[in-house]
């Protein structure tokens, strides 16, 4: 991005480190089917890339818009990844765990959890299991086929031993279509560009139709509105930024209603983009995008930890290490 564009303070979070010592753990899900077959796909047409750019782009859009990668489970890697990354959790005292809807999250935080507890009972130390809570504001950036939730009902049904409450407070006609009021960038049809847009359409349409058939799922909807704005997201920076301030709310009320001790951690089982947003202390002002240098720019491999430290001393001197 061009130096020339204004940088402003993002009051979300600031400070990260790629280890454990802060209260607050971050771990992106492990390799899902869906980055699997996105890999095997670049791997293949590589040379494309530079020879044919157009075809290149075309091949991976047929992953990135595929319907049969909507909300994609783990691949056989990503089990591993998570079960060997509760491993070497087990030094910690996780006593709250939050983790995204999507399925390749909720799996990981399962498995991760298998792997935790396992290691610290071979251990010989005993272990109360930490309590696992679902947020309805952790699902990733809103980009591809592999965040769109077709039935939310089918994650709930399959980790009924995850606390789901914060999703009962969502409207219950709404629900399986809850993510759509996050799809803020539409195509304007008079001049053909893209803009963010404060009367969702999407959702509207969706909901009517969900309306005339409860068993509509909104999926085709916004697959080819993410195939018509391509490159740009269906979801905004702006949003994601939105989203997220809604979570630091969230997290500072739960912080002063539960008490912790000195030991106790929070897991944040989640995403790439979303935690990138998460951290950044510093966006460009004219699309919120968080600005890509060495210590303002978090990226994580697959169940890869980070720990997140907070400059806000009112808002999160229960974190603070």
């Amino acid at each position: 991005m061009s130096s020339s564009k204004k940088i402003i303070r993002s009051p979300i979070f600031s400070n990260f480190k790629q280890n454990v010592s802060s209260k607050l753990i971050l771990l992106r899900h492990g390799e899902s089917i869906y980055q699997q077959r996105l890999k095997e796909v670049v791997k293949e047409y590589h040379q494309l890339k530079s020879s044919n750019p157009n075809e290149f782009t075309r091949l991976v859009n047929k992953v990135r818009f595929n319907p049969d990668l909507c909300d994609p489970v783990l691949s056989e890697q990503g089990k591993t990844e998570s079960y060997e990354a509760g491993e070497k959790l087990e030094m910690l005292n996780i006593k709250y765990v939050f983790v995204s809807p999507l399925m390749r999250a909720l799996q990981s935080c399962d498995l991760l959890l298998k792997g935790y507890i396992d290691a610290i009972k071979k251990s010989g130390r005993s272990i109360k299991s930490p309590k696992v809570m679902v947020n309805p504001l952790l699902f990733e950036k809103i980009e591809d086929s592999c965040e769109i939730v077709p039935n939310i009902y089918r994650n709930m049904n399959s980790f009924k031993n995850f606390d789901w409450k914060e999703f009962k407070k969502l409207r219950q006609e709404s629900l399986p279509i809850y993510m759509l009021h996050y799809c803020d960038t539409v195509l304007d049809k008079t001049s053909n560009t893209a803009q963010v847009s404060n009367d969702n359409p999407y959702f509207k349409l969706c909901f009517n139709l969900f309306k005339k058939n409860l068993e509509y799922t909104h999926k085709d909807v916004i697959l080819k509105a993410m195939e018509e704005l391509s490159p740009v997201f269906i979801e905004s920076s702006f949003k994601t930024y939105d989203r997220l301030l809604e979570f630091k709310t969230f997290l500072k009320n739960f912080t002063k209603e539960n008490s912790m001790k000195n030991d106790d951690k929070i897991l944040l089982v989640g995403h790439n983009a979303l935690f990138k947003h998460l951290f950044s202390n510093m966006i460009y002002q004219e699309n919120f995008q968080p600005v890509e240098t060495e210590d303002n720019f978090l990226k994580l491999d697959y169940a890869q930890t980070a720990s997140l430290f907070f400059e806000d001393e009112a808002l999160f001197s229960n974190l603070k290490t």
